[in-house]
């Protein structure tokens, strides 16, 4: 069996997807104790508001734990789009449509995908077909 080149814009996109990913992990990893270091501000500011604030801090630790979710996943898919596997085109894809109205990184992922995993080069990639032989 001969080995598959892997084409450029594969290559781009399963970095991005690192990289992004890494982000993801970072930020929601930062997102509860920022959240937590508002919400006590906000709880010393007006004392009155102390419901608000608390349920503010657990958005955090929510928010962060599906960010951190994310950028696992982002970092699972990004490898295996390098490895031609068909799961991972068709999560690359999903994530780039799920992300297109996150302007403007978002917008950016999301069309990336389309373009490339739709491309030709994308698809022959990704799609392998059985070679047939002369008659």
């Amino acid at each position: 069996m001969e080995a598959r080149s892997i084409p450029k814009g594969v290559t781009a996109l399963k970095i991005y997807f690192i990289i992004l990913g890494i982000i993801y992990v970072v930020m929601g990893l930062i997102l509860p104790p920022a959240m937590m270091t508002a919400m006590r501000a906000a709880m010393e500011a007006a004392a009155e508001f102390g419901a608000a604030p608390v349920a503010f801090g657990g958005i955090g630790f929510v928010w962060g734990f599906f960010l951190v979710c994310w950028g696992i996943f982002m970092i699972i898919i990004g490898p295996q789009l390098g490895q031609g596997r068909g799961w991972a085109r068709i999560a690359a894809i999903v994530v780039g449509i799920l992300s297109l109205p996150h302007f403007p990184v978002g917008t950016v992922l999301g069309i990336l995908c389309l373009v490339i995993l739709f491309g030709q080069e994308g698809k022959a990639y990704f799609i392998t077909r059985p070679e047939s032989s002369p008659a």
